[in-house]
């Protein structure tokens, strides 16, 4: 496995566990903006964030040989396929960001504006998945190493 397979594996995985967070981030926050779960929850989520980022650096800088090269062709190849299907997957979801809550609430309506930071957060995580899922699609669909 190369170093973008384990970039995306990490990647997907940390992500699960952010959409659990801001799962209960969110179901928290609409229950009770001031509660002490949640600020609690947003300490916590900090402190595992934190703790991932060192973990998955570290994991991503250790070569499992000394004369494997950092990128080659094909690797750019996949990567630069799997920036554009991830771009067209942000476009739709920006377009589904913005016309949902036009359709649902009404023009006449508003929205907390509580609700759109974890808007923004959920799109950038699904755009983050979308890409991470084309890295490890496009490597098996190339013969990659697996």
């Amino acid at each position: 496995m190369n170093r973008a397979q384990k970039t995306a594996w990490m990647n997907l995985i940390t992500g699960f566990i952010w959409v659990i967070v801001m799962g209960l981030a969110s179901y928290y926050l609409m229950k009770d903006p001031t509660s002490a779960v949640f600020r609690l929850l947003a300490i916590v989520s900090g402190i595992v964030f934190l703790f991932l980022l060192g973990f998955i650096a570290f994991v991503l800088s250790k070569k499992q040989s000394p004369v494997e090269p950092a990128t080659d062709e094909r690797d750019r190849l996949i990567n630069r396929r799997a920036i554009q299907i991830a771009f067209v997957g942000l476009c739709i979801l920006m377009f589904l960001a913005t016309a949902l809550p036009m359709w649902i609430c009404g023009m006449d309506s508003s929205i907390p504006t509580v609700v759109l930071p974890l808007i923004n957060m959920i799109v950038f995580l699904v755009t983050l998945t979308i890409y991470n899922a084309a890295v490890l699609i496009l490597y098996g669909a190339k013969g990659g190493p697996a």
